[in-house]
Order: structure tokens, then C-alpha cells, then sequence
């Protein structure tokens, strides 16, 4: 904890003829940025061994990475942890009670903002069949009920609401098979949208589609293409692709870039940044055939086993570049292996946090959620079994407030908070979801996934009911 001593120490031996002094430099850097040393001197005569010590008190949080002569090691500083509630929750409103929310083709779309002109959240309804569904757009009134302002043609997916800081509402989606973006801002209580193509995006009914808005309002989306045969070479498959458009408002353009993958990969996280910066995280996909994996009786014919985070600084001019790579393999013992993605949020200080799910050998056939932590040039600095109760549920979201602490909501209605790493977590606070059941989609929250701006107040949608509702209430966290 912050304040509490730490023991740094180390065994050195005299291999000479002769005694001496040797100076033992601790070097040390944190994840919030901080670098430094601390010398130890010791004198040893010939032939002996003796343990340098050295104890500190830090009081700043984080991981400390020390480094000794090329020897390394790490621990973590928390903050002590709230206990009490922390949050002030509304009542539930159902915005509706006739959304398409069943869908697990897509989970993981960002659904309701808060802006200067009110909370808005898109959802589907069914319209003619599973390839054929209908997006609209309702604005929450000053009496708690919710009004549709909007509407379109989504396709397979549920659409992405994404707000431009001007408040401009932009609702991506697959209309017909096609990329297509509808963007209007509120004005005088009406509100007219007008519909983009988006470039480069992957047409079909099977896009896996993601998007991510942040705060200087650059939009990425991102769309999966599939192994296909080969037109030209027969019995030969293309390489499966990852396909980015981003619309940068200070270039007042589309930039957009085509990655080859080794396998397909879905259920994907986008997080848009400043000069065209692009961070992406996603599940692996594929047919076990293609992995060489043997399909156990009565398994799918296809696996989720690995997931990968890419990032590039500048999208127009820089490759994407693999930054964190896991896969749960198969074994005699366990031929059933599983790992997927339940969660993904970019913090303030530009690290990844990715909760994912697995099972198999490396868990003696349990079924463990994990935090990975993974900085910006691809170092993980915090990977553990986050330690839930099963009242807590399968599925989370991990944010952070106005002043930087993280929080864990989990499916079931705990709040947990954690420690300014997200590392630590404490009691929680239980929700009063109103007899509401939080299905496994979970929750979409108005705040961004990119970490800015940061908020007190939380605007919270979730799926409930059966898979036949969305539901909203808001979380204060300001203590008033």
C-alpha cells in the first residue's frame, strides 16, 4: 500500500583474492512515469557472500520495475480501497421493451452518450429476419421517458452511437450489407441525419463491425473480413484482413488501411487517438482447421482461443504493429481450450486494459477472468485473476471517474472499486436493479472507452429482461 515499506535485496559474492567494496545501484521506473536509483555499499572480504538491502516507502501508486546489474524484478504500490458506497445510482427507466438485444454477433458496440443536448442511446429492433434488423435513436425526456428521433436500416449488428464533441450524434451501422455512417446534431428540438459511406469497409452481412470516437472527435471503425476462395486460384483461400477507416476532423478526411492477419479476428475494440493514433483489440475466430486443431465431439467447428492488441502512432504513415499477443492451446487432457475478450478500455495514461476470459491447461480446466495491463510500447505490467464473486457475473465494463480512480461494474449489478492502477480492487456496492437481470452483452456506458473526457456522472444502458429490453439508469460518483 502507499506509505507501507518495501525491501529491495540481492546476493553478492567475492569471487576475487582480495576484499573490496562494490556499490549496488537499485535503478528504478514506474508506471506513472517516475525513474530513479538507490545505492547500497558493500564490502566483502575474499570468498564471501553477503545480501544487499535496501528499504524504501513510496508513496506514489503504480508498478516499480527494478533493475538490477540486468536482473529485474517488480512490484505494485495500491492506494487503500473505499469500502462504502461510493455512488449515488437513479431509479431504472426501460427505454424499450422491443430491441433486438439477443445478438451475439455483437456485443461490444458502444450505445448511449451524454451530451450537451441530453442522453441519447441506439438500440435494433427486429425487422425481417437475423440479416435484417432496424436501428433507432431515442433521446431521454425531461419526464423519464424516451423518445425516437431517428431511425434506419442496421443489417445484422447492433449499431455504434458515437458523439463528436460539438454534440453531433453519429450512428454507424451495415445498411443493406454497406459501412454506413448517419450523422446529424441536435438543433431546435429536430434533428435531420445525413448518411456517409464509409471507405473501406468490409461489405457483407458478416462484418464483426467496431467503432471508437475520442475525445477531439477522430472516428475509427473497424471491420473483419473473412479467409474467402480465391477467384483466381482455385481451391486457394485469401488471406483474412482487418480493415480500418478513421475520419480525422482536423484533416477533414478518411484515412484507411488494410491489415493482413494469419487468422480471423472478431468481437473487436477500437480506440481512435490525436494524429491519427489507432489502438485495436480483438478475439481469434477461426475454423479449428485452419489452427490444426483436433474438433473435439460435440465442440463447435471453429475456436476462440487467443486475442492480439495492434497499435499504431499514425495510421496514414506507421504500420500497425502487434503489442500483446495470448493463446489458451489445446492439450491431451484439455482439447477444448477457450479464451475471449469480455473487455477492453484504454486508460489516461495510454495503457491497455483488456479483462479476458479462459479456460484449459494453464487453469486445470477452470474457467478464470484476467486483467492484462499492457503499455504503450507493448510492455504488460500487470496480468492477474481478477478476484470476483460469483455474484459479480461473467461479463464487465472497467472505467474511470473524474478524478481517475477505476471502477469494476460487473453484469450482475456489483460496483467494485479499485485502487488509481486498477489493480487492487475492494468491496463493492451492490446495484438496485429493480428485479432487472443484466444479460451477458452487459453494459454500455456513456463514457468513452478512451478514457477522455472523464466524467462523475455515468450514464449506464443494459441489456435486461429475457434479451427483450434496454434499460438505463445513471451513477453519481461525486459524492454529492
Amino acid at each position: 500500500m502507499v506509505g507501507e515499506q518495501v525491501t529491495y535485496s540481492i546476493q553478492l559474492s567475492n569471487t576475487g583474492g582480495t576484499e573490496g567494496s562494490y556499490t549496488v545501484v537499485f535503478k528504478y521506473k514506474s508506471s506513472g512515469g517516475s525513474i530513479g536509483s538507490d545505492n547500497v555499499e558493500v564490502t566483502l572480504k575474499p570468498g564471501q557472500t553477503k545480501t544487499a538491502t535496501l528499504t524504501k516507502t513510496q508513496n506514489e501508486s503504480g508498478t516499480y520495475f527494478i533493475n538490477v546489474n540486468d536482473k529485474f524484478s517488480q512490484y505494485t504500490v495500491t492506494t487503500r480501497l473505499a469500502t462504502k458506497p461510493f455512488a449515488r445510482q437513479t431509479k431504472i427507466e426501460v427505454v424499450t421493451k422491443n430491441a433486438a438485444t439477443f445478438n451475439p454477433k455483437g456485443g461490444n458496440q458502444t450505445r448511449i452518450v451524454h451530451t450537451q443536448d441530453g442522453v441519447f442511446t441506439a438500440y435494433i429492433v427486429e425487422h425481417n429476419g437475423d440479416f435484417d434488423h432496424e436501428w433507432r435513436l431515442a433521446k431521454r425526456q425531461s419526464d423519464g421517458t424516451w423518445a425516437v428521433i431517428a431511425q434506419g436500416d442496421a443489417g445484422t449488428f447492433p449499431v455504434n452511437l458515437l458523439a463528436s464533441p460539438d454534440g453531433t450524434l453519429n450512428v454507424v451501422g451495415w445498411s443493406n450489407g454497406i459501412g454506413t455512417m448517419w450523422s446529424g446534431k441536435p438543433k431546435d428540438g429536430k434533428l435531420v441525419m445525413t448518411s456517409t459511406r464509409i471507405p473501406n469497409a468490409v461489405q457483407g452481412d458478416y462484418p464483426y463491425p467496431s467503432a471508437g470516437i475520442d475525445a477531439s472527435g477522430n472516428i475509427c471503425v473497424l471491420s473483419s473480413l473473412q479467409a474467402m476462395p480465391d477467384p483466381l486460384i482455385k481451391g486457394k483461400l485469401t488471406e483474412p484482413e482487418l480493415r480500418w477507416a478513421c475520419y480525422l476532423p482536423s484533416r477533414s478526411q478518411w484515412v484507411t488501411q488494410v491489415y493482413k492477419v494469419d487468422y480471423r479476428y472478431t468481437y473487436s475494440y477500437v480506440f481512435p487517438g490525436p494524429n491519427g493514433q489507432i489502438s485495436a483489440v480483438s478475439t481469434r475466430d477461426c475454423p479449428r482447421e485452419l489452427l490444426g486443431i483436433a474438433q473435439p465431439p460435440g465442440a463447435a467447428p471453429w475456436i476462440f482461443n487467443a486475442f492480439r492488441y495492434w497499435r499504431t502512432n499514425d495510421i496514414s504513415s506507421e504500420p500497425i504493429k502487434v503489442l500483446s499477443f495470448t493463446e489458451e492451446l489445446p492439450t491431451d487432457q484439455y482439447p477444448n481450450p477457450f479464451l475471449t475478450i469480455l473487455e477492453a478500455y484504454l486508460d489516461t495514461k495510454d495503457r491497455m486494459h483488456i479483462i479476458y476470459q479462459k479456460s484449459g491447461a494453464t487453469t486445470g480446466g477452470g474457467s478464470q477472468t484476467r486483467h492484462r495491463i499492457v503499455s504503450a510500447s507493448g510492455t504488460t505490467l500487470f496480468d492477474e485473476k481478477l478476484p470476483l464473486s460469483k455474484e459479480a457475473g461473467q461479463f464487465c465494463r472497467i472505467f474511470q471517474d473524474s478524478q481517475e480512480r477505476f471502477y469494476l461494474l460487473g453484469s450482475l449489478g456489483l460496483l467494485y472499486p479499485m485502487d488509481h492502477e486498477g489493480q487492487s480492487i475492494g468491496d463493492p456496492m451492490k446495484l438496485d436493479l429493480e428485479g432487472h437481470e443484466v444479460m451477458w452483452t452487459g453494459y454500455s456506458l456513456s463514457i468513452p472507452r478512451t478514457g477522455t473526457p472523464l466524467s462523475d456522472v455515468m450514464d449506464v444502458g443494459f441489456v435486461s429482461d429475457n434479451f427483450e429490453s434496454w434499460s438505463y439508469f445513471q451513477l453519481d460518483f461525486s459524492g454529492k
